[in-house]
């Protein structure tokens, strides 16, 4: 293919002399050979006729994937969030960078929820089944406060606030979200002969509020936070997480969601902040986490590339997911019709982002590990305000 051409004509000219143009035609051949991964990934899942020479061009492919691991390996974060290791077997996420101290707890979160009489298992299994629960005491009033801090937060940021429907139409949700999704984690609602859909996250939602809108450029970016309750049927974690509350079918989140436009190095710029303020959120609560970079056997149609950042839990002495920064490009945006006003998209075309900024019960077991001593919980100073108390004692010993 002519993008593999130019990819090595580039890794020729690199070897010759190593300037800034490297890093700019790097990222322009990884945009091209992303698209045409994406491309081969979904025909060869799809088309059984001329199998054999779609497997030959993946192999092409392969080849051009290794020549640009070559190029990209001295690359800055700017470009490494396009540099996604290629799913193949012998290689993983990379973890670009790790904040905190893994302290050594011995209580899991299931331990010291126990102790502290904050959740109702067996209640919940009786009334809603696997996976259900019941939120207790200090544990309700943590849950609003992560609500209330994550909105707040991100006020700080200039992000316009809104609150989600909880479900979607069919035919806007086929937009929002991948189709092999429905039966894996949606749950689907019948009224009338009409099909619709509980959302598994609030970008569904904001993807729905965004339908054939248009924008102008100069007020680009667009930022959104949302808040939901969100639903998910967790049909793939089968025996994963099954006691407390880490996994769980239903659960409160705090979304983040940026339309930006492609030309020069915005998008960059916006998928960076997203980001960082993920970050910034879990060192204001001093939760350990690494920031990984997931490989491309992890990403669905609808993402170019994908981060996510794992908090530090010292009970079970491993790092788990807390949030998911995603890169869509312009799938969303051709999907949902999204257009540019006046004369601009000669110019530029229009992309977005999500990211995860709080769900909060996995939040809560993050922060219940992280802050404990021998005589109870540490509650952080700015979750302390809203609840108005700063720790809570083991109730039982044991």
């Amino acid at each position: 293919t002519s993008c593999l051409k130019n990819l090595l004509v580039t890794y020729e000219f690199v070897k010759m002399k190593n300037t800034k143009l490297k890093k700019l035609l790097i990222e322009v051949e990884l945009i091209n050979i992303k698209k045409y991964y994406l491309f081969l990934r979904h025909a060869i899942s799809k088309t059984r006729i001329k199998r054999i020479t779609l497997l030959d061009r993946r192999k092409e492919l392969e080849n051009g994937i290794k020549i640009l691991n070559i190029l990209s390996s001295n690359t800055s974060l700017l470009n490494l969030q396009y540099s996604l290791p290629f799913g193949a077997e012998n290689i993983q996420n990379v973890v670009l960078k790790k904040y905190g101290h893994q302290v050594l707890y011995k209580l899991s979160h299931i331990d010291i929820m126990r102790k502290l009489d904050l959740v109702d298992l067996k209640s919940g299994f009786t009334a809603a089944g696997n996976r259900g629960y019941f939120l207790k005491n200090y544990a309700v009033d943590l849950n609003i406060a992560l609500i209330k801090f994550g909105v707040v937060f991100l006020d700080k940021f200039c992000y316009k606030k809104f609150w989600a429907p909880l479900f979607l139409k069919q035919e806007i949700m086929k937009k929002c979200a991948q189709l092999e999704d429905y039966e894996d984690q949606l749950y689907k609602l019948v009224r009338s002969n009409k099909e619709y859909f509980l959302i598994a996250t609030a970008e569904q939602a904001i993807c729905a509020k965004l339908l054939k809108n248009s924008f102008y450029i100069p007020n680009l970016p667009e930022k959104y936070s949302c808040f939901s309750t969100c639903f998910r049927k967790e049909a793939g974690s089968h025996g994963k997480d099954t006691n407390g509350i880490f996994r769980v079918h239903q659960f409160e989140k705090v979304e983040q969601f940026i339309i930006s436009y492609t030309r020069f190095i915005g998008k960059n710029r916006c998928f960076l902040k997203l980001i960082e303020c993920s970050q910034l959120f879990y060192k204001i609560l001093k939760i350990p986490y690494q920031l990984v970079l997931l490989d491309s056997k992890d990403l669905n149609y609808s993402s170019y590339c994908k981060f996510d950042i794992e908090a530090w839990f010292p009970g079970s002495q491993t790092y788990r997911e807390v949030v998911s920064c995603t890169n869509c490009l312009d799938y969303q945006v051709n999907n949902l019709q999204i257009k540019i006003k006046n004369n601009y998209k000669a110019h530029c075309s229009l992309c977005t982002f999500n990211s995860t900024l709080v769900a909060t019960q996995r939040m809560l077991c993050a922060l219940l590990e992280n802050h404990q001593n021998a005589r109870g919980i540490n509650i952080p100073i700015h979750l302390a305000q809203i609840i108005s108390k700063s720790f809570l004692s083991f109730k039982i010993f044991f």
